[in-house]
């Protein structure tokens, strides 16, 4: 007969201990600068009708952001229902949350009929979709459900810290260092229907998630995965990596095209210069560009060349309008290559110099597109101007635009109306000096303002920052 295995029992703190750890949490939340990113102001609100607030479980730590006490006192928090929720417990009551044990792996059910009484109740409920177990940025299926049988429409929230500590966790857990720029983000309200099939409750769970990573900001990628099938190939030449559809020989020889076009001074050379060289290079009935980085720079991943490569498999796995990029060449003399598909002939800079003015609207309107999407995931590209816009005046219907250079590219930082405004100037002075048609114009702020999803507050502040470092109306 076997033995019963023997569990060791987990230490939980005594009160003393959490009301101690959570005054050093309160004097650490001292040195942190909240900011607040609250469109509808469901934060404010001195009586909130109940919501589901959902958040990622990486930020539990920055729970101790200074919210309104009246928010505290009136939101429930769902703790784990396994040994290490006692502590959880308590330090949730430290902060004047009030909690309740269960989790989507114990006592399920009964957890969500607790939620339920809680909702009816007239208070909200804060749900850290992802866990306990994961996986990271994947929400459970639980906060669907429990908006559909009550209701309450589910509130996307999000604690972001630009200055922080990781830890190695499964969910990459989350610390802001001392004097961090702390971040508190909420999204529209989701309301979800009831009576849904599993098909249509599948689609408002990658809803919710879409609305949740639309207010995180992390430049660890959430939502993007590196491309499948990618190749790492050892040549004379220097290491390659490649994705499907490139091989090693194939590669080579556009890198050799390239050379020869360089050595030779033909009109396929775009770019020569100390730093970089582009050519274009036809091989077997296809065009590529051919890209060159002459100067290593920084060891490791801060190289110019691996910095681009990775920034543009970033941005193709989004479904941004970039070239794609399917292969890099490291070379042994310290050089790098990027090889990208051609995009176009066409730069906007020259779109617009050739184009009748009665065409200018419908060209920035496009350009105005492509920068929403990128400020809408908190995607920077510091060198926006009309000559980094190439055009496929060749393609069906409307013409193809896509964004090039993309060497300057951040990810993640700080979301302000000054610096949409300052990204924007950039791209609106270089193109005031081929129109300054009003109507023009307007198609172009129609455009950013319809693919932005910018609430009307967050927009009339855009075009104040714009308007004062235009030194014009905008």
């Amino acid at each position: 007969m076997n033995a019963k295995k023997k569990h060791r029992k987990r230490f939980v703190p005594p009160r003393w201990l959490v009301e101690l750890v959570a005054g050093l949490a309160r004097l650490w939340r001292l040195t942190w600068q909240p900011r607040f990113r609250d469109p509808l102001q469901v934060i404010d609100r001195e009586r909130p009708w109940p919501f589901i607030f959902v958040m990622w479980h990486n930020r539990l730590s920055l729970m101790t952001t200074p919210f309104p006490l009246h928010l505290r006192r009136g939101a429930s928090v769902l703790v784990s229902a396994s040994q290490d929720g006692e502590t959880a417990t308590r330090g949730a009551n430290a902060f004047a949350f009030h909690a309740f044990r269960g989790s989507s792996s114990r006592g399920g059910v009964a957890a969500l009929h607790d939620l339920r009484r809680v909702l009816e109740s007239n208070r909200s409920v804060i749900l850290t979709v992802d866990g306990p177990r994961g996986p990271r940025y994947e929400p459970q299926p639980g906060a669907v459900l429990l908006a559909e049988q009550t209701g309450v429409p589910i509130v996307p929230f999000c604690l972001n810290a630009f200055q922080r500590w990781e830890l190695r966790s499964w969910d990459r857990h989350q610390l802001p260092r001392f004097f961090a720029t702390a971040e508190v983000a909420t999204g529209r309200p989701l309301y979800i229907p009831p009576n849904l099939t599993a098909e249509e409750r599948e689609r408002h769970r990658q809803r919710l998630r879409s609305a949740l990573l639309r207010v995180t900001l992390d430049d660890r990628d959430p939502g993007w995965a590196p491309p499948a099938g990618q190749v790492q190939a050892v040549t004379a030449a220097g290491c390659w990596r490649l994705l499907p559809g490139l091989d090693a020989a194939t590669a080579q020889t556009l890198v050799d095209a390239h050379a020869a076009a360089l050595a030779a001074g033909t009109t396929a050379v775009l770019k020569n210069d100390r730093k970089r060289a582009l050519t274009r290079v036809v091989h077997a009935g296809r065009s590529w560009v051919v890209k060159e980085y002459r100067r290593p720079g920084p060891w490791g991943p801060f190289r110019a060349d691996a910095r681009a490569w990775r920034q543009n498999q970033r941005l193709h796995g989004w479904d941004m309008p970039v070239p794609a990029c399917p292969g890099w060449l490291r070379g042994r003399d310290g050089r790098g290559w990027l090889i990208l598909e051609d995009v176009g002939q066409t730069s906007l800079y020259w779109a617009l110099k050739l184009a009748p003015p009665e065409r200018h609207g419908r060209l920035l309107q496009y350009a105005a597109t492509i920068i929403a999407r990128l400020q809408r995931r908190r995607i920077w590209h510091r060198d926006l101007k009309v000559g980094n816009f190439l055009c496929d005046e060749a393609a069906v219907g409307r013409p193809a635009m896509h964004l090039v250079d993309l060497d300057d590219v951040r990810f993640g930082a700080a979301d302000t109306a000054a610096r949409r405004a300052r990204n924007l100037a950039a791209f609106v002075t270089s193109a005031q000096a081929f129109t300054a048609s009003p109507r023009a114009w307007r198609r172009f702020w129609a455009a950013y303002r319809r693919e932005s999803g910018f609430s009307k507050p967050e927009l009339a502040a855009v075009r104040a920052c714009l308007a004062e470092r235009l030194g014009t109306p905008f």
